[in-house]
């Protein structure tokens, strides 16, 4: 529920259904077991900091006339929602906070859109959904742009080889590199460092 991952709520949701029904004690009901689950579910969210609100829980199963499954399944993408727009994923806050961390870990070649997703705690597709609506980009033409600049600062100020400068960070084919950076500035990075060492 924290990753927004509707379908996987669903998922899990359907599992725990289909285990009570081949595994259950008679002791238990299907009322008390999705009661139990609500109410778990409910305390897991108080430990995050997030309390639901009364309106939420004024309604019942009886309100609704509904099955305890339907029920149940209606509560919890109740709250799916009520989480998605209090967290406010889609704000410029989240963005900073994956922006940070890809230019603190750019270096590393294995860097993901995944990665930064769980560090954030979204699902990865919301994550790339929110990142190209707030930053007018793709994720991974950003972190094409911070190592690229990042390289240039390089080129400038270390007498790095080029091709160390492309392992420094984070582009482990050179020639790629190179042809990427050319893209970007117009020039190659050898040919970048000669015309800045020329103008010094």
């Amino acid at each position: 529920m924290w990753a927004f991952d509707e379908s996987q709520v669903t998922e899990t949701l359907e599992l725990i259904l289909a285990h009570f029904e081949n595994h259950h004690s008679e002791d238990v009901t299907l009322s008390q077991l999705t009661n139990n689950l609500l109410l778990w579910i409910e305390k897991e969210m108080q430990k995050n900091g997030l309390h639901i609100p009364p309106f939420l829980n004024e309604w019942t199963q009886n309100d609704l006339n509904v099955s305890a499954i339907d029920y149940t399944r209606v509560k919890i993408l109740e709250w799916l929602t009520f989480i998605k727009d209090s967290r406010n994923l889609g704000s410029r806050l989240n963005m900073r906070k994956a922006i940070e961390y890809m230019r603190e870990n750019y270096m590393n070649d294995q860097l993901s859109l995944k990665e930064v997703a769980d560090f954030i705690g979204i699902s990865t597709a919301y994550f790339s959904r929110s990142f190209k609506r707030e930053m007018n980009t793709s994720f991974i033409k950003y972190l094409i742009k911070i190592r690229m600049e990042e390289a240039k600062r390089l080129l400038e100020d270390m007498d790095s080889s080029t091709t160390e400068i492309a392992f420094d960070v984070g582009c482990s084919d050179y020639p790629h590199f190179s042809k990427t950076f050319k893209k970007l500035y117009g020039i190659t990075p050898s040919e970048y460092r000669k015309q800045r060492n020329h103008h010094k």
